[in-house]
């Protein structure tokens, strides 16, 4: 089921966990997370109309860790545990019980993720590419609404940038993120996608900060899902059992959060997201996730202060200041 994407540009967008973030932890600092994500899907695009073929409702436990091996490079690895289940009148696989499409729960684990990132520049803008992979923890039954995931490989690389914009506005920040992704094949395709996304958020106080997020996908390749009432698409029986993993997919979400900090090395963060446009893909009525990570550090929070990568460090910082730059960086750190 795509629901994982919409869960990945979510946990992106709360947490400072996803994969394609500008900033790392510092040498030696580790971050574990654990993100819930509630979602309901109420209507399908085939291939840019709204279809109701079913609801399907998704409960998504994202479990992630995140390590500074040097001062510029981190690696991320992770899994999410899914539980879904579909409600309708099209199952991908009528009259079989054990099939996920069998309107009751299901639950297992999906893909496991693992990315590299390396801090190429540092100051006013911190600037870093990065590598890694999905892979598919093992062969689940990708052939349903209720699907927990593709069960593709992928190798994804791109950059992220992020600053702070408090010379404009006090307590201001930016962030993004380009990817592209190269898929596995799958009945002669390689759906090749770019995504991207924008995240403004604005510090309420050193421990709470909001913001908003924009996310979107684009697919390179990949084919057109049939509307049934037209049926102008006519599938073969191979790309009918494919059609998942090698639809053309486009979307954009947009997102909205709250994070706040208990204290230096435990944080609190919730968001509610909105689909707003989308093409051969699942419509996301609502999606709201809460989650929680936790720092394990060797750095103390005075040494993060000045070891800011992303804002200049001058000689008359206020202690608010250095409290902001300081709760950046943990939000940046896993």
């Amino acid at each position: 089921m795509r629901a994982l994407v919409f869960m990945a540009a979510l946990t992106l967008g709360v947490t400072a966990s996803a994969a394609g973030q500008a900033l790392v932890p510092a040498k030696g600092d580790a971050f574990a997370s654990v993100l819930f994500t509630t979602m309901a899907v109420d209507n399908h695009f085939l291939p840019a109309h709204r279809v109701d073929v079913g609801h399907i409702d998704s409960n998504i436990v994202l479990f992630d860790l995140t390590y500074g091996v040097t001062e510029r490079l981190a690696v991320t690895v992770g899994i999410p545990l899914v539980t879904s289940r579909y409600r309708g009148a099209f199952p991908h696989q009528p009259g079989d019980p054990a099939a996920p499409d069998n309107s009751g729960w299901n639950s297992t684990f999906s893909d496991f993720r693992f990315n590299l990132r390396y801090n190429v520049l540092r100051g006013p803008v911190a600037v870093t590419p990065y590598v890694g992979t999905i892979v598919p923890s093992h062969g689940y039954d990708y052939v349903a609404h209720a699907a927990p995931g593709k069960n593709l490989r992928e190798l994804q690389f791109g950059v992220a940038a992020a600053g702070l914009l408090d010379r404009w506005v006090p307590g201001l920040f930016a962030q993004g993120r380009y990817g592209f992704a190269v898929v596995e094949q799958s009945v002669g395709i390689r759906p090749n996608h770019s995504s991207a996304d924008l995240e403004i958020g604005y510090f309420l106080s050193p421990a709470v900060r909001v913001f908003a997020m924009a996310t979107g996908r684009y697919s390179h390749a990949g084919i057109d899902l049939p509307v049934p009432a037209i049926a102008r698409v006519v599938l073969t029986p191979e790309q009918f059992r494919s059609h998942d993993q090698i639809v053309r997919e486009h979307y954009l979400n947009l997102s909205a959060g709250v994070s706040f900090s208990v204290s230096d090395t435990v944080d609190l963060f919730a968001s509610f997201m909105k689909q707003k446009a989308g093409r051969n893909t699942h419509e996301v009525a609502r999606a709201i996730s809460i989650g929680m990570s936790w720092a394990f550090r060797r750095t103390t929070p005075e040494e993060m202060t000045t070891a800011a990568p992303t804002a200049r460090i001058v000689q008359d910082q206020t202690p608010a200041r250095k409290s902001l730059l300081r709760c950046l960086c943990q939000k940046a750190g896993g």
